[in-house]
């Protein structure tokens, strides 16, 4: 099992990746330690009797969620109002079991309940192994745009097992593959030339690589006014797609794999990205059957990304692809990438 510190002020824990990861939450559960356990109602379908059998300690309430549109005010104060019910007190704790919805809910409930109590991740997503479970970014979704409400908020531990990935439908296994794809395109050309060559990108090696890229780039920038920013590539548009079409249409890696498409193109275009990235990124989201055009019209995309939270006085923060493995960050006004992006 592989363990992987991340370090922050304060704030710092421990990720165990490997198949017994649930054994260390198994011990940081002893004694008279209670709590309240939010789960995606598929995984623990699958898996939250076992999951439970092996922590060894059952929790003082369940309350479950299921997709998107779920990840609401509305949906939070429900389960603050379940916590409260259940007594629980600031010596208590959460657990989310499930993907990054449940993960976004849990976090940001825990930061607000009695002005925050402590929350493990128990990621059951492919995607939240790889990428939302790590790094304290908790939130919901408004109907002007996704992650408009939310807060930073550490977990105390993440604990990840991809046995449970083996349950997981394809489509699951490919949003995830989207992130992973990302991570490696902005940060590690060996990881990219290893899903070139066809390389398994479900392994825990990969989850693992994925994990620490992201511990790494956190811990220079916890709260995402820098370098943090990098780990966004695709996402400015991917989310305003996602909310365009009401989270019904695409999930979140579609979204993302789009939107990696869509922006390496235009900043291929105006000689921002190297020759050929575009076509090399294409030919990557091909072969794992990720979409890569948007049959929309992409003008109606930008009420939304007005309210991209990297929007700053009508200069917003995008990422660029240099070529593979290598991004950076590029301000430009609002008018700007507008007048770029629907000229691709």
């Amino acid at each position: 099992m592989a363990i992987i510190k991340v370090n922050l002020e304060n704030s710092g824990y421990n990720i165990y990746i490997g198949n017994n990861s649930y054994t260390q939450l198994k011990e940081k559960l002893q004694g008279d330690m209670r709590y309240f356990l939010i789960a995606d109602n598929n995984a623990f379908i699958n898996h939250g009797k076992k999951f439970i059998k092996e922590i060894n300690k059952a929790p003082v309430d369940i309350i479950f969620v299921s997709g998107e549109k779920e990840k609401t005010l509305k949906k939070v104060e429900s389960i603050l109002i379940r916590m409260a019910k259940a007594n629980l007190t600031r010596s208590d704790l959460v657990v989310s079991f499930g993907g990054g919805v449940c993960g976004d809910i849990s976090g940001f409930a825990a930061s607000i309940y009695m002005r925050g109590i402590k929350y493990y991740q128990v990621p059951t997503t492919l995607l939240s192994q790889v990428d939302s479970s790590v790094g304290g970014k908790t939130g919901v979704n408004l109907s002007e745009g996704k992650n408009l409400v939310g807060s930073f908020y550490q977990p105390q531990g993440v604990f990840i097992n991809n046995k449970v990935l083996e349950t997981l439908p394809t489509r699951e296994i490919k949003c995830g593959k989207a992130e992973i794809i990302k991570t490696a395109l902005i940060n590690d050309i060996k990881l990219v030339n290893e899903i070139i060559a066809g390389k398994d990108i479900t392994t825990l090696k990969f989850i693992t690589s994925c994990v620490n890229i992201k511990r790494k780039i956190v811990e220079h920038d916890q709260f995402d006014i820098g370098e943090r920013m990098l780990l966004n590539f695709g996402h400015t548009i991917g989310h305003a797609i996602e909310a365009k079409t009401e989270y019904n249409k695409f999930s979140h890696g579609e979204g993302v794999a789009i939107g990696m498409a869509l922006i390496t193109k235009m900043s291929e275009k105006y000689n921002l990205s190297d020759e050929g990235t575009y076509e090399k990124l294409v030919n990557i989201l091909k072969k794992h059957n990720l979409p890569y055009e948007y049959d929309g019209d992409i003008k109606k995309l930008f009420n939304y990304i007005k309210n991209d939270k990297k929007n700053f006085n009508n200069i917003i923060n995008l990422v660029f692809l240099k070529n593979l493995g290598n991004a950076y960050i590029y301000k430009i006004s609002i008018n700007k990438f507008y007048d770029m992006l629907v000229n691709v």
